[in-house]
């Protein structure tokens, strides 16, 4: 993005919102076309990695069964049970409460692998803890 382009930085910040003169919506998506010496061949190679990857997982995804999980054969009022048992929003559609709840596991996984754990400060002596 070019921040000196009035043209970019509006699409940037206001894409979607309404004009208050005329009440038209503003582009959400918009392309704008850079020079190609604007561009540094790192990051056209970096981009064509990007691209490649893309393709691959594409692919990838079209050939193979799609990924299944414990959560796909699980009914709604299953999956709005561990929604409130986590915490977690109880209310949408299912696929809405699988992703929820695929998202609280990995979130929690995640967190669990990257936290050291806890003391136990109850169990441990005044000068344990100086």
């Amino acid at each position: 993005i070019n921040p000196a382009s009035s043209t970019q930085l509006c699409t940037f910040l206001f894409g979607g919102a309404e004009n208050s003169k005329t009440k038209e919506k503003t582009e959400t998506v918009r392309v704008f076309k850079v020079p190609r010496e604007e561009i540094s061949d790192e990051a056209m190679e970096m981009y064509r990695e990007t691209d490649a990857k893309k393709k691959q997982d594409k692919s990838s995804e079209d050939n193979g069964k799609p990924i299944s999980d414990e959560f796909d054969s699980m009914k709604v009022a299953q999956l709005k049970i561990l929604c409130k048992e986590n915490g977690l929003k109880v209310s949408g559609k299912k696929a809405e409460l699988q992703e929820r709840l695929r998202g609280h596991y990995l979130a929690s996984a995640d967190s669990s692998t990257s936290m050291p754990p806890k003391d136990d400060f109850e169990t441990m002596l005044d000068d344990d803890l100086r």
